[in-house]
């Protein structure tokens, strides 16, 4: 095992954050973390810890400019998110992969069946500051480098989304490789537009100790619902050491803010607010539902797919939720049509 330990100092100025405090690590690697147990099985290193991965590199040879990482749960409602998204947005597209961690038994048949997941050795834990979200995130950044420079790959950047998530491939695709922007797109996606303060109320759904985050700021940095990496991020984040080397944050999308900070990168708002949404009614109703880690609002209450001029729908309801909304992309004119109240 290892733990991390601050080496700043504690006292900040008021705008600092913990984008430049390094890990260490407390006890020598374990021989397990030497021996392969698995022909697929590679190591990467985050915050310090030494994590095991599998992932089939025959599969990832296919990928295109574009991978995309898909945060998902080994068990629960895992499996159903994967399945929905591989029959809908996922269908006939390469570079698309599940991020899983926990049992390797619990998944290794979909592993060798599927050839789509990418496993880490690590518990599957979503309890705050335990939370292996930034492993998962940060581990798929160190290994789209990694094997997109074992295989001579031309990658251009790296998606990252969540299993309960409609990505419209050819918005997305249109929107990194080919149009024209005024500012760079190095961390693109839904990014705060200024720093603000670690929530520190422990009743509140994301606090952070001081013990854990003690600096009075967090950096910039775009939400997870679906952000973009670009190589120049990649290539920093892994070739200088960062992701191995920076201090522990279990806030997937502030620990990637803080990577960028590092590497001298500004996150990059979307030009239109509509790319990305992170609510299925954006009611009122269901973000205090969201916030206070309540039950999802009533399926009746769930406005038509629309994905026009949209590239992340974010919070689908179900598997049905899921489809439709790709029956939409599919044939918008004849969705309208079918589904128009009379």
């Amino acid at each position: 095992d290892t733990s991390t330990t601050l080496v700043s100092s504690p006292i900040y100025p008021p705008d600092a954050t913990g984008s430049w405090s390094n890990c260490t690590t407390t006890n020598d690697d374990d021989e397990i973390n030497k021996n392969p147990r698995h022909v697929d099985e590679r190591f990467t290193v985050v915050s310090c810890k030494t994590i095991p991965y599998r992932v089939k590199k025959n599969v990832f040879s296919q990928a295109p400019k574009v991978v995309i990482g898909v945060l998902s749960g080994a068990g629960g409602k895992g499996p159903t998110n994967r399945q929905s998204i591989r029959d809908t947005w996922a269908d006939g597209q390469n570079g698309i992969f599940f991020l899983v961690a926990g049992s390797w038994d619990e998944i290794a048949d979909e592993y060798d069946i599927k050839g789509d997941l990418i496993w880490i050795d690590e518990e599957e834990v979503y309890d705050g500051e335990k939370s292996v979200l930034t492993y998962k995130t940060q581990s798929f950044v160190s290994i789209v480098y990694d094997l997109a420079s074992d295989l001579g790959l031309d990658i251009s950047y790296a998606f990252k989304t969540d299993d309960d998530s409609y990505i419209h491939i050819q918005n997305l695709y249109y929107q990194l490789l080919e149009a024209e922007h005024e500012l760079p797109h190095d961390f693109w996606g839904w990014c705060q537009r200024k720093k603000f303060a670690p929530l520190r109320d422990q009743t509140s759904k994301w606090p952070v100790s001081y013990e854990l985050y003690p600096e009075p700021m967090y950096p910039r940095y775009c939400q997870g619902a679906g952000f973009a990496l670009s190589w120049k991020f990649i290539e920093c984040a892994t070739e200088e050491h960062h992701i191995a080397s920076i201090r522990f944050m279990p806030f997937e999308d502030v620990s990637m803010g803080m990577i960028a900070e590092r590497c001298q990168i500004e996150p990059t708002m979307i030009e239109e607010e509509r790319w990305i949404r992170h609510y299925r009614t954006d009611s009122d109703e269901e973000k205090e539902r969201v916030r206070e880690g309540m039950p999802k609002i009533d399926k009746s209450k769930l406005p038509r797919p629309d994905m026009n001029n949209r590239i992340v729908q974010h919070r689908i309801y179900d598997d049905w939720d899921m489809k439709e909304h790709h029956k939409f992309v599919l044939d918008t004119e004849k969705y309208n049509r079918e589904n128009t109240v009379k």
